[in-house]
């Protein structure tokens, strides 16, 4: 995903559009790859001690778009939908 960053967004929810439930779509893109390279006891779910950044998601439109991101716990950025 590093090439692509949106990728892994994207393949969420095309996951969760095939029926996989949004939760076990959810740790395919999180937690499985924090695992894959040993730094889950860091990051890759939300628990309490653990590194998390967080997003905000609208898919209303039909395509996943990002309108709030938390760094930290903390509002980073947050994008303006033209209706």
């Amino acid at each position: 995903s590093d090439y692509y960053p949106p990728s892994m967004l994207h393949a969420l929810f095309r996951l969760a559009a095939s029926g996989i439930a949004m939760p076990d779509a959810t740790r395919l893109v999180t937690l499985n790859p924090a695992v894959a390279v040993g730094i889950d006891h860091r990051t890759g779910s939300i628990e309490t001690g653990k590194q998390a950044d967080l997003i905000l998601v609208d898919e209303t439109s039909g395509t996943p778009l990002v309108t709030h991101t938390f760094v930290n716990g903390n509002l980073s950025a947050q994008a303006r939908l033209q209706p």
